[in-house]
């Protein structure tokens, strides 16, 4: 990537941070306007220019950092600032049920991302289309090929091509599931204390660099100037709200059946390498809600769960109460939640933890708890379409388990998900789920 426009992208998108983050932009955006006018074309004079602006701006991004009267990044803080009084949850899975669930976990994960893959950072607008292309209005089995998206020529590649309906012989490899793996594997060999200064050197070890997008590429970046754990969220990262970190953190709920605190506390040290606040939370959600998913009567007992360890005051526990509020008001018309989801968040990023988390609760209620209706609704809202199917369809697996979820949304996988981590490429589901149950045995389940 060119430099001066990785640049100019990296102030683009912390001006808009900064708007989120404390209403103000900082005048980023006067400054960049004058700037173009000056220098419209790539220039050295116009990377100088650039660089002074970021060093303007660096001192304003620490302070708002800092400001964590309302939405804190230390562990401690973040549970303090949390509900008092829990939902109480039912008996942990154990046993043969507890293998069964945490296979579902799995496999529900994997059928939500390969479903979503192919339409990642669609509209449900473009999503419409690609339907309508083959006569069909819902999605009911995975995505057919596009045939009238003019976008998909551009996008479409072998991998997604292995995703589309009658294409699928495995789950191809996708960031998601590279997390997932990794996680597992950086509890198997660091164990229940790992850190995140060993979250870092596995990253380094096993994670391409060309996989890593967004804030983690910018963390990524800062392991390798020397820039370590918590520091290396916090250095020109504007993405440090986004999504990144909720989609690799389900495993931490699977290594903590029934324990959503614990598998929130695992959540913080893996996120807080790279992402702050509202990005910490969204990986503390998505973990304390697969936790409890191992335990609960109902998806909406998981829901509320994962909510009950974030800030009450945050703009994520916000989001996500409003969104149990229009589920209680809409009743079964998801459309219109979807709507009132893209209002209220107008203008922010697909790629946006808040959004995304608020389409995946979505998604959760108005499943029911049935994995193709959830992971379908997931994927049809658009946005960040494999990062919210597979996040809400491992909650669903985690609830029903495996034996409950159906053959058309499993089978096509032949018990093999691929991964682009270094030294493992082909994996079996089952192996996966096996060495998960393991885990979460070390940590008292049964």
């Amino acid at each position: 990537m060119d430099s001066t426009l990785d640049l100019l992208d990296l102030l683009r998108t912390e001006r808009t941070q900064l708007l989120e983050e404390t209403g103000s932009d900082a005048n980023i955006g006067e400054a960049l306007e004058k700037i173009l006018a000056q220098h419209p074309t790539a220039s050295p004079e116009r990377d100088a220019a650039f660089e002074a602006l970021y060093l303007s701006v660096d001192p304003i991004v620490a302070a708002a950092d800092a400001d964590v009267s309302r939405e804190p990044n230390d562990l401690d803080a973040i549970l303090a600032a949390a509900p008092a009084n829990l939902p109480a949850l039912g008996a942990v899975a154990t046993g043969d049920n507890l293998a069964d669930r945490m296979l579902g976990a799995w496999q529900g994960r994997i059928a939500g991302c390969i479903l979503g893959k192919p339409v990642e950072g669609f509209s449900k607008e473009e999503i419409d289309q690609v339907l309508a292309s083959v006569g069909e209005t819902t999605i009911t089995d995975f995505v057919p090929e596009p045939t009238v998206i003019p976008r998909w020529a551009e996008l479409k590649d072998d991998v997604k091509m292995g995703c589309l309906r009658g294409n699928i012989r495995r789950a191809e490899f996708d960031d998601d599931i590279n997390y997932t793996v990794l996680s597992l594997l950086v509890m198997e060999s660091k164990g229940r204390d790992f850190t995140p200064v060993d979250v870092m050197w596995a990253w380094l070890k096993l994670l391409p660099a060309g996989q890593t997008y967004t804030a983690e590429r910018v963390a990524y970046r800062n392991f390798l100037n020397n820039v370590l754990p918590p520091e290396s969220a916090c250095v020109r990262n504007p993405y440090r709200e986004w999504i990144g970190a909720q989609i690799r953190t389900d495993f931490f709920g699977y290594a903590n059946p029934g324990n959503p605190r614990a598998a929130a506390a695992m959540a913080w040290r893996d996120a807080c390498i790279s992402h702050r606040k509202n990005g910490i939370y969204g990986a503390m959600f998505s973990a304390a809600a697969n936790a409890a998913a191992f335990a609960s009567t109902d998806i909406e007992q998981a829901v509320r769960e994962g909510i009950a360890v974030l800030p009450e005051q945050s703009r994520l526990a916000i989001a996500l109460n409003e969104v149990i509020a229009w589920w209680k008001e809409d009743g079964t018309d998801w459309p219109r939640c979807h709507a009132r989801i893209l209002k209220r968040h107008d203008g922010m990023s697909w790629v946006h933890t808040i959004n995304n988390a608020a389409i995946t609760v979505m998604a959760l209620l108005f499943g029911g708890g049935d994995l193709g209706r959830t992971i379908s609704i997931a994927v049809h809202a658009g946005l960040d379409t494999d990062c919210n199917g597979a996040t809400a369809g491992s909650i669903v697996g985690a609830l029903r388990g495996a034996r409950a979820l159906p053959a058309k949304w499993i089978a096509p996988f032949n018990d093999t998900v691929e991964c682009s981590l270094a030294s493992y490429g082909t994996n079996k589901i089952t192996d996966l789920a096996t060495r998960s149950v393991k885990i979460a045995r070390q940590g008292g389940a049964a």
